[in-house]
């Protein structure tokens, strides 16, 4: 019996309550129906994973709590305009802010990124993990993504934003830095005997296919509640969460989203 199973059992004898654990309750992956965090994203989180989904094993968890000490990072395009939050002030922004915001990405070359010396600063200060966002909510991608966005919203479009085709990744391949800095962060952590967990936004405020109503944005008028997804759009995210296995942590660790705890490194 590992130490989480142990604890589990005794916790419940010592209550006198009797109950069935298999170390991969379902209630033990997500927030407290009260956070307030889960309030907010509620209506965008599948409650019940994709058959293919498999959580973090009970081993996973005992070498995490191990850990003890590590580092969350934040780091995307919503640094450049230095937002708080990460990109989460894209849904008070005008409209003309959200079309100025979207095309960040075409002259962010952040030239000064070198994982190695990252890695150094972690390691050398005694870390021992670090969480690192590949996706945050509005949708760009800090890897080298093959999925593809088929549609976007045009904000400042004639009578009003509107939806219109393109094809396109958004991600930081299509920057003039064209680096996988997810892929380095990985393999810098790895030659250090660092673990990695790469957290995927499952909300996605750039591909059209996200949005309620998504053929036409005005209906949404992007609030944090009511979003729906098409099936363009859960395509894409599972074809993003599967390149992020594919090529970067087989084995070693894995997908996250807000709304729903962690997945930890295996």
């Amino acid at each position: 019996m590992n130490r989480r199973s142990f604890l589990l059992a005794t916790g419940a004898a010592l209550s006198g309550r009797a109950f069935e654990d298999n170390g991969e309750r379902a209630s033990q992956h997500r927030l407290p129906v009260t956070d307030s965090h889960y309030e907010r994203v509620k209506s965008y989180i599948e409650e019940v994973p994709v058959a293919d989904y498999h959580w973090a094993s009970s081993q996973a968890y005992d070498r995490f709590h191990d850990i003890k000490y590590g580092i969350r990072i934040h780091w995307g395009i919503y640094s450049i305009a230095g937002l708080k939050s990460e990109s989460w002030p894209y849904l008070g922004m005008s409209f003309r802010q959200r079309q100025e915001y979207n095309q960040l990405y075409r002259s962010w070359n952040p030239t000064g990124f070198y994982a190695n010396e990252w890695l150094d600063l972690f390691s050398e200060s005694g870390l021992k993990m670090l969480a690192f966002t590949t996706k945050h909510h509005e949708g760009f991608s800090m890897f080298d993504t093959k999925t593809r966005v088929r549609s976007r919203a045009n904000w400042v479009a004639a009578g009003g934003p509107a939806t219109q085709p393109c094809d396109l990744a958004y991600s930081i391949m299509e920057t003039p830095l064209r680096r996988d800095v997810t892929r380095e962060l990985w393999q810098a952590a790895q030659s250090r005997g660092l673990k990695i967990a790469l957290y995927f936004s499952h909300p996605d405020w750039y591909d059209t296919d996200f949005r309620p109503a998504s053929t036409e944005p005005r209906a949404a008028r992007f609030t944090t509640a009511g979003f729906t997804g098409s099936p363009g759009n859960i395509r894409r995210m599972h074809g993003g969460r599967a390149r992020l296995r594919e090529r970067r942590m087989p084995r070693r660790s894995s997908c996250c989203c807000k709304g729903k705890r962690t997945r930890l490194t295996q």
